[in-house]
């Protein structure tokens, strides 16, 4: 067991730069390892504790008033969620500072805009290059949603479901 021992020992005090032995590169790149791993586990707690916080915020703004998805039999090449929550003030758009955020590339970045001004909620097109439809017409300023109106945004439609109303 002696003779393993000098074995490594003389291979581990093998000069390989200057005065620095094997043993001192090869402690000091595994030192430099283990900081990188400490530092990207770190890193992917903060992601993780950002994206809680970041959906605890926008589970705080569900309401009974929604966007629901109604043209599910077509085939997308993005992610079209079933509802949308509405708050009081939403954007539309590819953008993903908008609060719904749809990667439609019919859609703008800032495509329209729903608002809650005194219990009312109001349909607003930010000037989209498709258009923004309510009930199949065109709108060029903010108009009064109904309950059971139907929004089309580029080729996605929805249907507007205000739960205040239905109580």
């Amino acid at each position: 067991m002696d003779q393993f021992f000098n074995f490594i020992d003389k291979v581990f005090s093998i000069q390989v730069f200057g005065n620095m032995t094997l043993y001192q590169l090869l402690s000091t790149i595994f030192k430099y390892v283990f900081v990188v791993i400490v530092l990207y586990f770190i890193y992917s707690i903060i992601r993780i504790i950002y994206y809680d916080v970041r959906y605890a915020v926008k589970k705080e703004q569900i309401s009974d008033t929604y966007l629901q998805f109604i043209n599910q039999n077509q085939e997308h090449k993005f992610k079209v969620q079933e509802y949308y929550y509405i708050g009081e003030n939403n954007t539309i758009g590819r953008d993903d500072r908008n609060s719904i955020c749809i990667k439609d590339k019919f859609l703008s970045s800032f495509h329209a805009r729903i608002i809650l001004d005194n219990g009312i909620y109001f349909l607003e097109d930010l000037n989209s290059s498709n258009g923004t439809y309510l009930n199949d017409e065109r709108i060029n300023e903010a108009i009064e949603l109904k309950n059971k109106d139907i929004i089309k945004f580029g080729e996605l439609k929805f249907l507007f479901i205000n739960g205040d109303e239905d109580a």
